[in-house]
């Protein structure tokens, strides 16, 4: 998998680490398992006070810092943004994620169109319909593919796929999945067939 050195691999890197921190606290702190534990009170009135203390108690945790709350969606945009980087942090996001109904994988639809694809252990597998910008071939003979996010993604095989041109670029998505040892394939719409590739970017 690549490892990058980059100024935006540092800041996804940060946001990874700071969401992860986040999921884990909220998991394992004292101060949501008291405020949830409330629900277990019989009594309406002994119900109604634990809920004002730990209320105020969970008020404070967030004010103070001690609690940090990342929503689910930057969660999923850090992980989206950093598919194809090498970042320690990601694994404690991604258990936020799993599954224990016997699901196989999920498919989550985006606001863009993209959908997120992610395996039991709520880990993004596949990105699908990854809108692309510009496509090029290299002296090498290798394509590099420019994602309208900003993203570069370099094949690293010898699959022959021909570089969309014109009218053929517009529309064009890509869809990139994890394969074996760290490893991604590639495929574009205009074109069947999947080629090995590494983030560059």
């Amino acid at each position: 998998m690549t490892r990058l050195a980059t100024p935006a691999a540092a800041v996804l890197a940060g946001l990874a680490a700071s969401a992860a921190a986040a999921a884990q606290d909220l998991e394992e702190s004292p101060t949501v398992e008291a405020l949830l534990a409330c629900r277990d009170i019989a009594d309406d009135a002994e119900r109604a006070a634990c809920l004002d203390t730990q209320v105020a108690a969970f008020a404070d945790a967030v004010d103070s810092g001690r609690l940090v709350i990342v929503e689910r969606e930057r969660v999923t945009a850090v992980e989206r943004d950093s598919f194809g980087i090498s970042l320690p942090s990601l694994p404690g996001l991604s258990g936020i994620f799993a599954r224990g109904d016997g699901e196989s994988e999920t498919v989550e639809v985006q606001d863009d169109g993209v959908e997120l694809v992610r395996d039991r252990s709520g880990e993004i597998d596949e990105l699908r319909h990854l809108p692309v910008d510009s496509v090029r071939r290299t002296r090498r003979g290798d394509l590099v593919v420019t994602l309208e996010n900003g993203q570069v993604w370099r094949q690293l095989d010898s699959t022959r796929i021909p570089v969309p041109r014109g009218s053929r670029l517009d529309g064009l998505t890509a869809e990139i999945r994890r394969a074996s040892l760290g490893s991604f394939m590639m495929t574009l719409s205009h074109n069947p067939r999947a080629f090995r590739a590494r983030r560059d970017d």
